[in-house]
């Protein structure tokens, strides 16, 4: 009866999309906040007035626009630009990142077929996934005495999820911790942002 149609139709379905569908690529723009800890590193400050090495932190609103590639097995692959969201003020930061999605079920992006007027869509409401990636960034801060800037690289795990509102865009929270080490400082760089994904049918 109705379980053997249902059986049946799931059957045709999933070798219909195996053999005409293809999962989609990602673009998302985001906003979310950035936090820097800095520390100085003794050997690395020169010039002719050494003054001894400070630390501190800041925190800046930020935007961040990403392209992911289509997922293969569980893992997707992304490239990312973050800047300031109000540029001008004293402390600044930006820079990119290159890393991996891996993602803790089997559904991990969306799936679409379509034969003219005729358009099939498997589209998981909630994904999970892990992130690593390896990200370089610029930052300007002010010490007491002088305004100054170091470049970093950094290497970064976090966690985020993605909530899908339909088979064309949905919304996603990652955070991410890293640690990173430039010219000057070493630092803890913790991220948090929200992002608007349009998927993309390439």
């Amino acid at each position: 009866g109705r379980y053997i149609k249902n059986v049946l139709f799931y059957f045709i379905l999933f070798f219909s999309l195996s053999s005409h569908a293809k999962l989609l690529e990602e673009l998302g723009i985001g906003v979310g906040m950035s936090m820097i800890s800095y520390t100085e590193q003794q050997g690395n400050i020169t010039g002719d007035n050494v003054q001894e090495p400070t630390s501190g932190s800041f925190s800046v609103i930020t935007t961040n626009l990403y392209w992911k590639s289509v997922p293969k097995d569980k893992y997707s692959y992304f490239i990312e630009g973050f800047f300031p969201l109000l540029p001008g003020s004293g402390n600044s930061f930006f820079g990119g990142s290159f890393g991996v999605e891996y993602y803790f079920s089997n559904d991990n992006g969306i799936l679409r077929e379509t034969n003219g007027e005729f358009k099939i869509s498997m589209d998981p409401k909630l994904r999970y996934y892990g992130i690593a990636n390896v990200s370089s960034y610029y930052f300007a801060y002010e010490t007491e005495t002088a305004k100054k800037n170091d470049i970093n690289v950094s290497l970064n795990a976090g966690a985020g999820a993605v909530y899908s509102m339909s088979d064309t865009y949905g919304l996603k929270a990652d955070v991410v911790v890293g640690r990173g080490v430039g010219v000057i400082t070493s630092t803890l760089l913790v991220r948090a942002f929200f992002s608007y994904v349009y998927y993309w049918d390439n």
